[in-house]
């Protein structure tokens, strides 16, 4: 362990894997209590019931250019306060998050990395009442949609290059999730995740493809 975590880092995937296999658990907080696996079918099977809005803007999390790493990430804002990984399909998948402050509210801002991509973020709130949940809605999307977003729980926010957000709040928390498939490698990522979700819970093979609603 104490060769791996010279060579990788503290903060890395391969160190936290190395100490599961010795039957230790994780040294860090885990950053989410649900799984990845609820994360990821929240953008591929999109419920048609959602509100969609469309943005000319870019999409972007917290201006991180999507060359980010998570070495990079660390370096740039110090430790993290949770860091869990996990292995989904052929992706070991790393989140590392911070606790921040916005509008004088606390909250948890969650960088996701597969296979060293950034290719998710999140900002969680809880136990806020639903007028402070409103305007931080609004501070976070006042950039990419000018129309009002009052009494909607649940939206998607959508760019030309198909980078997504999801705005929802359930009156316990309110998250905002951005995911990032700008590009060919990022898309081809999420196809990967689509495929290794078909195989875990459906019967599939190359001829059948799982069809879920409006991936990109």
């Amino acid at each position: 362990m104490f060769i791996t975590k010279c060579i990788y880092g503290k903060y890395s995937f391969q160190y936290v894997d190395l100490y599961r296999k010795f039957g230790y658990r994780s040294p860090f907080l885990r950053c989410f209590k649900n799984d990845f696996f609820t994360q990821i079918l929240i953008f591929l099977n999109k419920d048609p019931e959602i509100k969609k809005f469309e943005t000319s803007e870019t999409i972007q999390y917290e201006n991180s250019a999507h060359s980010l790493t998570s070495s990079e990430l660390i370096h740039k804002k110090g430790l993290p306060f949770c860091f869990s990984t996990l292995v989904f399909g052929n992706y070991d998948i790393v989140f590392i998050g911070y606790r921040e402050t916005l509008q004088n509210t606390k909250i948890k801002s969650v960088y996701i990395f597969a296979n060293e991509v950034f290719i998710m973020g999140e900002h969680s709130f809880k136990e806020l009442n639903k007028k402070t949940s409103g305007n931080i809605l609004n501070e976070f999307t006042k950039k990419y949609i000018s129309t009002s977003i009052e009494g909607i729980d649940k939206f998607f926010i959508k760019d030309h290059h198909q980078n997504y957000i999801h705005c929802s709040d359930n009156g316990f928390e309110t998250s905002i999730k951005y995911f990032l498939t700008g590009n060919s490698v990022l898309k081809k990522i999420y196809s990967d995740f689509a495929i290794s979700i078909a195989k875990s819970r459906f019967k599939y093979n190359e001829a059948t493809k799982l069809e879920f609603a409006d991936m990109f």
